[in-house]
């Protein structure tokens, strides 16, 4: 009887595919999330959105979209530096994921604008109940980098379907 045996090292093999799978996490992180408030992005929020809407298109039920940005955010940047600008992005969008129930979500847009889908049984009322909230946990005094600021935010409320049937249209609605 002859054997023959033969070993192979797939460390190397195995340590590669693990490479592969982080840096497709990563990928896929970067293309749903902000990097800078580890939010959802504009196109994980208007995914949720839609399969939202469609859910409650079928149930008669209502989605609600609350739009905001921040006033005077541009001055912050312009006079202490958009490090300082990151912090407070960073500090409102704590603040606000805090005052959300556990379905809600909160999106960052893109520079000082950030959206919220309202998903528990929603009407007008409840919707402003939870703009004003959101409102008072903005205009909260922080401290950052060893200076107070206090920021302020205009809102806009969008309800599915009473303000509009699309998706876009629901959004501009909240924007304007």
């Amino acid at each position: 009887l002859k054997y023959q045996i033969m070993i192979v090292d797939i460390t190397q093999q195995l340590n590669t595919e693990k490479l592969l799978r982080n840096a497709n996490d990563y990928l896929e992180k970067l293309a749903h999330h902000d990097p800078l408030t580890n939010l959802p992005n504009r196109t994980m929020f208007t995914d949720r959105l839609q399969a939202l809407v469609a859910r409650r298109a079928m149930e008669n039920g209502k989605v609600g979209i609350v739009y905001f940005d921040l006033d005077g955010f541009k001055p912050i940047n312009d006079t202490l530096g958009h490090h300082i600008g990151d912090q407070v992005l960073c500090q409102v969008a704590e603040r606000v994921s805090q005052h959300l129930s556990a379905g809600d979500t909160i999106a960052r847009m893109g520079g000082d604008e950030f959206t919220i889908i309202l998903c528990d049984p929603i009407d007008e009322a409840s919707a402003i109940a939870v703009a004003q909230k959101i409102a008072r946990a903005i205009s909260m005094p922080m401290r950052v980098d060893n200076t107070e600021l206090s920021v302020t935010s205009s809102m806009g409320i969008s309800l599915y379907p009473d303000h509009a049937l699309r998706i876009d249209d629901l959004i501009k609605g909240a924007d304007a």
